[in-house]
């Protein structure tokens, strides 16, 4: 889940939990100063808590709206930081002023963007993911701000209530399940070797199915439940699950051909 925080007189008791729009932003309205500040939380109650996260990667879309929404940097750097949330919230009540306590402590930064429509990219925040899925009442999300709230300055993109579910907030998580071919893994979302199919089970319907090397090299992909692996070389690689409600989930496989 996702909200918005706005400083404004008018808005900073009010709950903007249905945006479309994800953004840090630091300017003026109608002589007024204008804040804004993101809030995210991903759930990763699914995963058990003796797991080790061998990365986790935030992806942010940026939003195709009117110009008035794009990046901006009219008054310098336009980075911004992740930080971590200590306390709970929800989207359909977090406002400006009763936002919940933050730390600077492992923060992440996003450096300024170099052109006014681009996305992310990967932002690794595997160390926070470690720590909340080995205590998971510590996950409270990011607030998502920008370094410098003075000026104009704007990073903007799509927020979990766009129309349009490949612009949404993402976070893949890739650890360590053993050698999968020789047991299943005891989780809701399932993958296992078996001869030369690796088989994918969920209780959430699967869309596309892609694998991955290490290199970070698409060398399959289906629409499928499975995959082969008569024509893959012995290694590691990672298996992406894409669901039909637009999130992702990565596992590793050993495949020994």
């Amino acid at each position: 889940m996702d909200a918005q925080l706005n400083n404004r007189i008018a808005h900073a008791d009010v709950p903007h939990g249905d945006t479309y729009l994800f953004m840090a932003k630091a300017g003026t309205n109608g002589g007024e100063i204008a804040t804004n500040r993101g809030i995210i939380k991903f759930d990763l109650s699914s995963l058990p808590s003796s797991l080790t996260i061998d990365s986790a990667l935030i992806s942010l879309t940026y939003h195709p709206t009117t110009v008035n929404n794009q990046h901006q940097w009219t008054s310098g750097s336009n980075a911004c930081v992740l930080q971590r949330v200590l306390e709970s919230w929800h989207s359909d009540s977090v406002t400006w002023n009763n936002a919940p306590a933050i730390t600077t402590e492992s923060q992440v930064t996003l450096p300024q963007t170099a052109t006014a429509t681009q996305n992310t990219g990967d932002i690794d925040v595997t160390q926070i993911a470690q720590k909340w899925v080995s205590q998971p009442d510590s996950n409270f999300g990011f607030l998502f701000r920008l370094v410098n709230e003075e000026g104009y300055r704007r990073q903007t993109y799509a927020s979990s209530d766009d129309g349009t579910i490949a612009n949404h907030p993402v976070l893949r998580v890739v650890y360590s399940c053993g050698q999968l071919g020789q047991k299943d893994v005891e989780s809701q979302h399932r993958v296992r070797v078996v001869g030369d199919i690796i088989q994918v089970q969920s209780n959430e319907p699967i869309s596309t199915l892609r694998l991955y090397d290490l290199r970070g090299n698409m060398v399959q992909s289906t629409f499928d439940s499975q995959l082969n692996t008569i024509n893959l070389s012995q290694g590691i690689y990672i298996v992406r699950s894409t669901f039909e409600n637009g999130s992702e989930l990565s596992k590793k496989v050993f495949v020994n051909p």
